[in-house]
């Protein structure tokens, strides 16, 4: 598997929950939408995710209910989470 990437952005536009997996490394950000041409990177998780792990199951990027916090799953289970306050 190469590369990987995967993002939700919440209702409000402003933050983006952003998976990315470079063949090597995997990351979930918070990510500033909105940022012109500032920090756009809000908060940053180093995720220990292989590409077995990767293929195997489905990846996805959910903002809670309540649109504070946003979700990185691995079918199905959270394996990390990001506040946006």
């Amino acid at each position: 598997m190469q590369a990987y990437y995967e993002s939700a952005t919440r209702i409000a536009g402003d933050y983006a929950g952003v998976f990315e997996y470079d063949g090597e490394t995997s990351y979930f950000y918070l990510y500033r939408v909105d940022a012109n041409g500032g920090q756009k990177i809000v908060r940053a998780l180093n995720v220990e995710l292989k590409a077995p792990q990767l293929s195997d199951q489905k990846i996805t990027v959910v903002w809670s209910d309540n649109q504070s916090t946003v979700y990185l799953k691995v079918g199905g289970e959270v394996v990390a989470a990001l506040s946006s306050d």
